[in-house]
């Protein structure tokens, strides 16, 4: 059945009411729907201008059919409405297909954000592996002035607490690596490899309560610019 997409009318219920041939009225329709009279023991043109109502009142509105799909429809005496049915048919299948086609959008945008949602310090950005091979570089070149616990001594800051989450809260991973490479260990900086930074940073947010991942902690600044240390977990 063809559809038009010119003006549209909204159904008349009561226009059709009033084409019933007498014999084919019912009495009425439903208490609270007719006035309290009794129902028809045969209903189907109440029940058909009952379903054309209660569907139009949302309000849904019929395009204009063509004269060859309009005729069948409601022509006659009679009122049948094959052709309405079919139109509300096609709008309910339309209208779960949209729901459907919906849904299916907003899991992939919720998937494709996700999938560049900024890495932070709370997904996992370095292994145990790592943080045991830099605890082992922390005593040998950093334990003398920031103390064993990472709590700092004298004019070594502290690695872990409020005071250290604060002061990179918010900035790039990479930021921190860049620091330890050009100022550590204090008596002979910039002597660390990038790999023997990268572990020593891994023993470092191990310490601050940071959860361990399954890759290991890039040694490449480059790469680290996208992970974001964040004090707190989002």
């Amino acid at each position: 059945m063809a559809f038009g997409f010119g003006p549209v009318k909204k159904i008349d219920v009561q226009e059709y009411r009033r084409k019933l041939a007498p014999s084919e009225r019912s009495n009425s329709l439903p208490n609270g729907l007719s006035g309290g009279r009794a129902w028809s023991p045969e209903p189907r043109a109440d029940l058909q201008i009952f379903f054309v109502g209660f569907v139009s009142s949302w309000p849904i509105y019929a395009a204009d059919f063509p004269d060859v799909a309009l005729a069948p429809a409601f022509s006659g005496p009679s009122l049948r409405l094959p052709a309405a049915c079919q139109y509300f048919d096609a709008m309910k299948s339309l209208t779960i297909a949209l729901i459907i086609g919906c849904g299916a959008v907003c899991g992939s945008l919720a998937r494709v954000a996700a999938a560049h949602a900024p890495r932070t310090t709370w997904n996992g950005i370095y292994t145990d592996a790592q943080a045991k091979r830099g605890q082992a570089v922390y005593e040998e070149q950093c334990l003398s002035c920031h103390s064993p616990d990472l709590k700092g001594a004298d004019q070594a800051p502290p690695l872990v607490g409020p005071d250290f989450n604060a002061d990179w809260n918010d900035l790039a991973i990479s930021d921190l690596f860049e620091r330890i490479s050009t100022t550590m260990p204090a008596d002979k900086p910039g002597t660390l490899k990038p790999e023997q930074v990268a572990d020593v940073l891994a023993f470092v947010l191990s310490k601050g309560g940071f959860p361990g991942g399954d890759a290991d902690l890039p040694a490449q600044a480059d790469a680290l610019k996208e992970i974001k240390f964040l004090s707190k977990q989002p």
